[in-house]
């Protein structure tokens, strides 16, 4: 069986925002709502400071606390390990947004009338956006709804410049994440919460030099 994970390269990510807009490009996400963020913070004093980005997106956690406080069962784990949202069973009591320790999940408060803030582009009036009010929404490593099986990557890995991502089957010791894994070098984000996510992250400068 296919359990598919994710590894980023903190060392590589220079903060330049395409994967959040190809994340927003490949779902059309509304206004406000970003399925893929950056998170950037300094290290060292100066005159010798540094600034590192962290690429933060919805972990797929073996033991996924949004699940466990959803009280509509409308959050599920996937046999690939996937983590996904019913929205006809989201009834937006937004019990999971903050059980999440990694702030992953986004409550939709406003109708969705475009992807973007202001008047509607010709591509947002041939389709519009297939996101409804009151729902929960969060990112699914740009799985196929209701399939196990992948034909493309994320859409954060294949835009990114400088090789962030990884991504592959953490039951394949063959895999490019397996592999990695083995080195040592990538870590889970708060491992001492439990929820044992399946997205690891190379701290700054460990592999800066390697390609995914």
């Amino acid at each position: 069986m296919v359990k598919w994970g994710m590894i980023v390269d903190k060392g590589r990510c220079i903060g330049c925002d395409t994967c959040t807009i190809a994340c927003k490009s490949e779902h059309l996400t509304p206004p406000g709502m970003s399925l893929i963020r950056i998170e950037d913070t300094e290290s060292g004093k100066y005159p010798k400071v540094k600034k590192i980005f962290t690429p933060m997106l919805c972990m797929q956690c073996n033991n996924p606390p949004c699940v466990d406080a959803c009280p509509e069962t409308a959050i599920s784990k996937r046999d690939d390990g996937i983590v996904v949202v019913n929205e006809k069973k989201c009834n937006g009591t937004m019990s999971c947004i903050p059980a999440c320790p990694y702030d992953a999940l986004h409550f939709l408060a406003e109708d969705a009338k475009s992807y973007y803030d202001g008047k509607p582009t010709p591509l947002e009036l041939e389709s519009k956006p297939n996101y409804l009010k009151g729902k929960v929404y969060k990112c699914d490593f740009c799985a196929s709804e209701g399939t196990s099986g992948k034909v493309l990557d994320p859409a954060c890995l294949r835009s990114c410049p400088v090789s962030v991502f990884k991504f592959g089957d953490l039951d394949d010791p063959t895999s490019n994440v397996s592999l990695t894994l083995k080195q040592g070098k990538a870590k889970q984000m708060l491992p001492q919460l439990g929820a044992d996510p399946v997205v690891f992250y190379i701290p700054d400068g460990e592999e800066g030099s390697t390609t995914s």
